[in-house]
């Protein structure tokens, strides 16, 4: 692996494991403050939001701007954040703060991962992009673990303290990175809109894209019917419950590193098409979640979290793949920027919707909705192919029709 994909994805998994550190302690501390669920919702707000706010700000400076200065600015600006958010009080204080860090991040993010599609040859694109995911995945594992240690171990302080000394991994990571030229998109035009044009070009892109929204919406939905699912139905204690959590990331783990093996790996005859490996993971996916709608024992329900995060691994690597092919290059930041903001909307929209949808009808039900929601979604995305193919295989000369070099 050349040396961005190498020094990039350790600074993911360190960002995302701090990221998940800080939100899981301010939790921790709004409901031993006895704040309210309003003031965990403005939370979770401020760090939806700036992910769409700013797509098209952090598109335009990801396709114009180097990644060194990127990291330099944003990850200073961002430890200097963190350490004032260990010394706040007050709640709109921390809330502010957050939103500041999570539009850092939103600026990041896509320049780290137009860095890794630009320096990494075709071949090897979905390992490079599978090895960010499992260092995301990984980080996404340790942190609210390690949150927990701190917070019964030393207080809110210390551990947003530590939050800031992970953060100090972005603008360290510049001087491990190569001096590069970034080569401005075209006609100038980067940003939101260039983002979800180029997307939108691709139909197998934007089928896939697509898909991948109702997978987060559905997600978002199960892990709020999760708990009642476990403690409710299966009569299961807390332990068995953070297990699920466990389970479910080992899974994407896994799945990402299966699928940037394949993806990658010299095949005789043609290899395996991302978009093939993305309809199969949204295939095992719904499948697992229906079964686990009829599941009676958690040790089922165990084996088909793990299914189910082994394809969400497998999806992500896949998608991203697809993302980085089959877009111009020049407008990657954009591309990814615009491609953010998009899951983010599909999150709030599953969050908004997960708690009615439970309430509605109980954890099972929502598990059996959720699979053939996503089932159906495969479906319906696959048709306009197969339509599109049986068009171009109809004979020429068939009955009723003009020849075409008539």
């Amino acid at each position: 692996m050349n040396r961005y994909v190498v020094v990039l994805s350790i600074v993911t998994g360190i960002a995302v494991l701090g990221n998940g550190l800080a939100i899981t302690a301010l939790m921790l501390d709004f409901h031993a403050r006895d704040s309210g669920s309003t003031a965990i919702a403005a939370l979770f707000a401020a760090l939806a939001v700036p992910d769409i706010a700013l797509a098209g700000l952090a598109g335009r400076i990801a396709d114009n701007v180097p990644l060194r200065k990127i990291l330099a600015a944003a990850g200073t600006t961002l430890t200097l954040s963190c350490a004032a958010l260990a010394h706040a009080a007050e709640a709109a204080v921390v809330v502010l703060l957050v939103a500041v860090m999570s539009g850092l991040m939103t600026i990041v993010t896509p320049a780290m991962l137009k860095a890794v599609a630009g320096a990494t040859p075709d071949a090897l694109l979905s390992r490079a992009q599978a090895r960010m995911s499992m260092a995301a995945n990984a980080g996404m594992l340790l942190g609210p673990p390690a949150a927990g240690v701190l917070m019964e171990t030393a207080d809110l302080r210390t551990a947003l303290l530590v939050v800031a000394a992970t953060s100090l991994a972005l603008p360290l990571s510049a001087c491990f990175l190569p001096s590069a030229h970034v080569a401005p998109a075209g006609g100038g035009k980067a940003g939101l809109t260039p983002g979800l044009r180029a997307i939108a070009a691709q139909p197998t892109l934007t089928r896939v894209v697509a898909v991948g929204l109702v997978v987060v919406l559905a997600m978002q939905v199960t892990n709020v019917a999760e708990v009642f699912l476990v403690k409710d139905e299966l009569h299961a204690g807390s332990t068995a419950f953070g297990l699920i959590t466990t389970v479910l990331a080992a899974g994407q783990l896994a799945g990402a590193w299966a699928a940037g093996t394949l993806l990658a790996r010299p095949a005789p005859g043609r290899p395996p098409r991302p978009s093939a490996v993305a309809s199969s993971t949204v295939a095992t996916a719904g499948t697992s979640l229906v079964l686990v709608s009829v599941s009676t024992e958690i040790g089922i329900v165990y084996v088909l979290t793990g299914l189910i995060g082994c394809a969400l691994g497998g999806f992500a690597v896949a998608r991203q793949t697809m993302l980085a092919r089959l877009t111009d290059e020049r407008l990657h930041g954009s591309v990814f920027a615009a491609h953010a903001a998009l899951v983010n909307v599909s999150v709030g929209v599953g969050l908004l919707t997960a708690g009615a949808a439970e309430n509605l009808l109980g954890p099972r039900a929502v598990y059996a909705a959720t699979g053939l929601v996503l089932l159906a979604a495969l479906v319906t995305s696959l048709l306009p192919a197969r339509l599109h193919r049986a068009r171009r295989l109809e004979p020429r000369d068939a009955p009723g029709r003009v020849p075409l070099d008539h």
